[in-house]
């Protein structure tokens, strides 16, 4: 495995403390509250009336599902560029 740059590793853990600190602000929590109830809406297969409804609902899953994520992703990246 190749060794990281010293500056992209400090920069990156300076960007996801900044998410983080984000992620703690009350309107983005408002926000990813709606993004889970989004989700959850659109988990919903009975509601699906065609294929390319279906394919329209697995690629805004997706979108949702990597933003419920993203806190900890980057609490993980935070720990392994810190090691």
């Amino acid at each position: 495995m190749e060794a990281e740059d010293p500056v992209e590793a400090i920069l990156a853990i300076q960007e996801n403390e900044a998410y983080l600190d984000l992620f703690e602000h009350p309107g983005m929590r408002l926000l990813m509250d709606r993004v889970v109830l989004l989700r959850n809406a659109y988990n919903r297969i009975s509601s699906v009336k065609t294929m390319e409804e279906f394919h329209m609902n697995q690629g805004r899953m997706d979108i949702l599902n990597w933003l419920i994520s993203w806190p900890e992703l980057c609490k993980e990246a935070l720990e392994q560029n810190k090691e």
